[in-house]
């Protein structure tokens, strides 16, 4: 996210408070980087609301403005400020929540003992459970999902995540990807699938190459 698409919410947001609070007043429609805090009616007062309300606005992610210091407000600029709102909502590869989903625990197992310390998991064997957790969880950056498993398989999953979360990336574990050419070109065409890994995974000689192909989807990737 740059600077100015972090200012255009900034500026919704206290345009937000200015309607039903006067002590706020609407940033300008235009971002002036070397604009003063106070001139724009940022100061101790107003910064810890729309602290709070900035908070909402980005899913829970802490925008670290509540806590500058009465010199800090006088000498900071506009650009001062969204640069630090900017990098305490900035995502990390540990940050990014992966959620994978196989109704297989060895599989879990050995994932996890492969790329636990760098990557950060949730690991499902039920994707009921899965599901319940990925519509309610809004760090969940991907999802990998086996294909067969009880009760929802891996399409089924990634459609009913879709209808809550119509842009979150999934990669799908298929154990037989050359029988299965019609179901990968449908999912690549819909856009449901980004990637798809064959079975079984050898996480011995293409541990370097799953990896890459997961950090390569986490949003951080793109900043």
């Amino acid at each position: 996210m740059d600077n100015k698409s972090v200012y255009r919410i900034l500026r919704d947001t206290v345009t937000a408070l200015s309607k039903t609070d006067p002590g706020f007043r609407p940033l300008p429609e235009d971002y002036d980087p070397s604009a003063a805090l106070t001139d724009l009616g940022l100061d101790m007062l107003t910064l810890p609301e729309i602290h709070d309300e900035l908070k909402n606005r980005l899913d829970g992610k802490d925008p670290r403005i509540q806590d500058l210091t009465s010199q800090e407000i006088n000498t900071f600029s506009l650009g001062d400020l969204i640069s630090r709102v900017q990098e305490s909502i900035r995502p990390s590869f540990r940050q990014s929540l992966i959620v994978y989903v196989d109704d297989e625990e060895d599989n879990l197992f050995v994932f996890n003992r492969k790329f636990g310390k760098t990557l950060r998991l949730k690991l499902f064997t039920d994707p009921l459970e899965a599901l319940e957790f990925i519509r309610n969880d809004s760090e969940v950056a991907l999802v990998i999902t086996d294909e067969v498993m009880p009760n929802l398989n891996g399409n089924a999953l990634c459609t009913e995540v879709h209808k809550a979360k119509p842009f979150l990336k999934f990669i799908l574990i298929t154990g037989n990807p050359n029988s299965d050419q019609e179901l990968m070109y449908n999912s690549l065409r819909h856009g449901r699938f980004y990637e798809f890994i064959n079975k079984p995974l050898d996480l011995e000689r293409k541990g370097a190459e799953y990896l890459a192909l997961i950090q390569g989807l986490l949003p951080e990737a793109g900043k």
